[in-house]
């Protein structure tokens, strides 16, 4: 039934696709019903301001292309307003290679009772990331919340913080970097205690979490300030790569105490000092997968300005380059965030962990032997 259920929404997301590409930039052109002109026009109220509305793109007339700008005339019909199914023509210039069939979004100037010419706002991109919304959103249902939905806790309380406003009410209320680092913390004690009910090793992975969070957005700030990098949007590039990291460092230290747990229940007469050696053990694997999914979430961005701001340093080094050393400062930060989770769940789990309540199972030669 899984398979055939996971044959269905792929086969569905490919065709969604195939639409998209070959439906949304259509060159089919609506019945038009109305021209601007004089005589179309009179009847309307007066208007004497501008809006964005939306407009439909029924023509392009390209005149000239220089180093990717287009100059271009452009017939646009107005889907909005009181003017709407309206087709006027406009002067286009700019970087956006328009199509026929594109929805844009456009300003009307209206003044006497007549539109007085229209400008250019944006193309809505929106209608392509819906339908990409759609077809990702079919494969992680189908995937991953019809069997396991608690998978999703932290991502979807982060959304629900982020749709709500909360969190932008709590950054202005105390700081962009505290005002993350708390709501960060709500949401790490909340998503474990949904995910596996109140427990000594929820509280462990809860702090595990917490921990390397407050170390990651320590050493940003203190090597931010120290290094004298630009304050503008600074605490809010910061706050992104804290919430990036913060994934990373949740998801290991739910993985490294719970298998350290089913680890120790599986062991006779364990020491003590045994839950130090087997969780680094644990550890190093989930530590060695965090910093490669870093590393590849960053490199890319890391790669750019490299290249960018390559020719603009070379009196004084690349690392000098205020955006690479942002950059820089907020990998390393996250990476040291990220390797201390180990250290943090491990020590925190000598601490807490009673061995004589484990649970642990009685293997089958000792169990034979007490029941004959």
């Amino acid at each position: 039934m899984m398979k055939k259920t996971f044959f269905y929404s792929i086969s569905l997301s490919i065709l969604l696709s195939l639409f998209c590409c070959f439906s949304l930039p259509a060159t089919a052109q609506e019945e038009e019903t109305t021209v601007t002109t004089e005589e179309s026009l009179t009847n309307k109220e007066d208007i004497v301001e501008t809006e964005v509305v939306k407009g439909k793109i029924e023509q392009v007339e390209i005149k000239e292309e220089v180093e990717g700008k287009v100059i271009a005339k452009i017939k646009v019909r107005l889907l909005e307003g009181i003017y709407t199914g309206t087709s006027l023509y406009s002067d286009y210039s700019g970087d956006v290679q328009l199509r026929e069939g594109d929805e844009v979004f456009v300003k009307p100037t209206i003044s006497d009772h007549e539109i007085q010419k229209i400008e250019f706002v944006g193309l809505n991109r929106a209608v392509y990331l819906t339908w990409l919304g759609i077809m990702s959103g079919i494969i992680l249902i189908t995937i991953v919340v019809l069997k396991s939905p608690k998978l999703l806790t932290s991502s979807i309380l982060l959304g629900l913080v982020i749709a709500t406003n909360i969190f932008q009410a709590t950054t202005n209320w105390i700081g962009v970097i505290p005002g993350t680092v708390l709501i960060l913390f709500l949401i790490i004690i909340l998503s474990n205690i949904i995910n596996k009910g109140f427990s000594k090793f929820t509280l462990i992975t809860a702090l595990g979490g917490i921990g390397g969070v407050v170390v990651t957005a320590i050493l940003q700030s203190t090597f931010s300030s120290a290094m004298r990098l630009p304050s503008e949007n600074l605490d809010l590039f910061n706050a992104g790569v804290l919430l990036a990291a913060a994934g990373i460092i949740m998801i290991n230290a739910e993985k490294i105490v719970f298998e350290l747990k089913e680890s120790l229940k599986h062991q006779e007469n364990t020491k003590r000092e045994k839950i130090l050696s087997e969780g680094i053990s644990i550890s190093r694997g989930y530590a060695a997968t965090g910093i490669n999914i870093l590393f590849w979430c960053y490199i890319g961005l890391f790669l750019v300005s490299m290249i960018t701001a390559k020719e603009e340093t070379l009196e004084i080094g690349l690392f000098n380059n205020p955006q690479i050393a942002k950059i820089s400062v907020s990998i390393l930060s996250s990476a040291v965030g990220v390797l201390l989770v180990p250290i943090i769940t491990t020590i925190l789990s000598f601490f807490i962990i009673d061995l004589n309540k484990l649970g642990r199972r009685t293997p089958k030669k000792r169990q034979i032997g007490m029941n004959v």
